[in-house]
């Protein structure tokens, strides 16, 4: 009688979709590792798109706005008239505030940074400062004193703002640098994540279909084969197991158990039925033997009846012969008698 707890043992169906929808649940958390994964790959490559790349070409047009800056003050200077001086002087006003509008790019992009972009900036004001100051002296007619600012200001300040520009790349530069390292990083270690989940899920999920195929089917079926092969060689005492089961592996093994004792019913039927027929046989033989032991005795007694008939019938022959034989001699006699009264 099945127990309490293996009558409600799911079918081999249900076994299959539990594990198909745990196989799905698995595949829903490597999924959502791997989609994790890709979200820190890609704000990594928004943190390489959106921060290193433009601050490096903020850096990039800040040092090319300040070089341009120098470039016009020194054509300012040189200029043949006053038209030119005031057509390269219009630039040195634009340079600078492209540099300033770039430096403050640059600050966006590196919040952490602002003391150095500050003094940058700062410096950038001086030379500023200074280049206009060439520039009115030049607009003045004052060619001496533009080119003592030039030479005793303008010079070293513009000195001064390009390799601060170019430490502050350098700075930058290597904070850009450890971003990069640290994207390749994680996308490193992103990757590893992905392909071991993966791997790990796959083999997990073989792992369990496996096991499941084994426990739940392979085995029983191989039980059953063997109690099959055994019923087949009419070997009916070959035990028949997962009785209990109240799914298809219990239907078959149910059904294996009444071929079984069908087959058993059937052993037992046809080995009373030799039974019978020997005793049949035998109380058959033992009729026909006294039939026969009965008909020589009525045989015996009807030969003993004949030969004690003929007996009698001998005898009776011998005295029909005697009284024949009397008979004669008494005719003969009265004839004997006839004759000799007659004469």
């Amino acid at each position: 009688m099945p127990t309490q707890s293996s009558r409600f043992r799911p079918r081999i169906a249900l076994k299959a979709a539990l594990l198909i929808a745990g196989l799905g649940l698995m595949s829903v958390v490597a999924n959502w590792f791997c989609l994790k994964s890709i979200e820190d790959l890609s704000q990594t490559n928004n943190t390489l798109s959106r921060q290193v790349a433009p601050a490096r070409q903020s850096l990039a047009e800040a040092r090319g706005a300040i070089e341009a800056m120098g470039l016009a003050t020194y054509k300012t200077y040189a200029a043949g008239s006053r038209a030119e001086a005031l057509e390269f002087s219009s630039s040195i006003k634009d340079e600078y505030r492209a540099a300033r509008n770039s430096l403050g790019n640059v600050q966006g992009y590196f919040p952490n940074r602002t003391s150095e972009i500050g003094q940058m900036v700062e410096k950038l004001d001086r030379a500023y400062g200074i280049a206009d100051a060439s520039k009115t002296a030049v607009l003045a007619g004052e060619y001496e004193r533009a080119q003592q600012i030039l030479q005793q200001n303008f010079d070293p300040a513009l000195d001064d703002t390009g390799g601060h520009m170019y430490r502050l790349i350098n700075i930058l530069g290597g904070e850009a640098n450890d971003v990069i390292e640290e994207a390749s990083r994680r996308q490193a270690q992103s990757m590893q994540i992905i392909i071991a989940v993966l791997i790990g899920g796959t083999v997990v999920t073989l792992l369990l279909a496996m096991g499941f195929t084994h426990l739940s089917v392979a085995r029983p079926l191989r039980k059953l084969e063997g109690t099959m092969i055994r019923l087949a060689n009419r070997d009916f005492t070959a035990p028949v197991e997962d009785l209990t089961r109240r799914d298809e592996i219990g239907a078959m093994a149910r059904a294996v158990s009444v071929f079984r004792d069908n087959g058993l019913a059937l052993r037992d039927a046809e080995r009373q039925r030799d039974s019978d027929r020997e005793r049949s046989e035998t109380e058959k033989q033992a009729m026909l033997n006294g039939v026969a032991d009965t008909f020589e005795r009525e045989i015996v007694s009807v030969a003993s009846s004949l030969a004690s008939s003929t007996e009698d019938l001998e005898r009776f022959a011998r005295a029909m012969q005697i009284m024949a034989d009397e008979s004669g001699r008494h005719a003969r006699t009265a004839t004997d008698i006839a004759g000799k009264t007659q004469g």
